[in-house]
């Protein structure tokens, strides 16, 4: 249950980030089908991403969290979303900046839909 709702969290938060930030392009579908599915395989690749990538990358730049006073998740948010773009064809991101705005933006979102799922009965 919990994964799933990380999953559909993720997928929201990537698609207001793809529409907010100019130079995050994802690939659209020619239906609606297939636009939830591209954004549902992105949003899969990010979710396994975090689960198993995130905490390593963590661990190793564990004092450049504690010298940034953990301003540094924001590069790491940004190294999670240029991976997932560099793991699929269907996301491009068109510079570093792009992947720290996007990976904040995707993480504000998803963190707000994810409480909002995990409250309903």
């Amino acid at each position: 249950m919990s994964f799933l709702v990380t999953l559909i969290a993720n997928m929201a938060g990537l698609w207001v980030a793809a529409s907010i930030i100019p130079g995050l392009h994802v690939t659209e579908g020619t239906t609606t089908e297939q636009s939830l599915m591209i954004y549902g395989l992105l949003a899969l690749i990010l979710t396994l991403l975090n689960m198993f990538i995130r905490p390593i990358i963590k661990f190793f730049s564990l004092p450049l969290y504690f010298l940034t006073f953990g301003a540094f998740a924001l590069v790491v948010n940004a190294i999670i979303i240029g991976l997932v773009g560099w793991i699929s064809d269907d996301l491009i991101v068109s510079g570093f900046f792009t992947a720290v705005f996007a990976g904040l933006v995707t993480s504000i979102v998803a963190s707000a839909a994810r409480g909002l799922l995990l409250r309903l009965p």
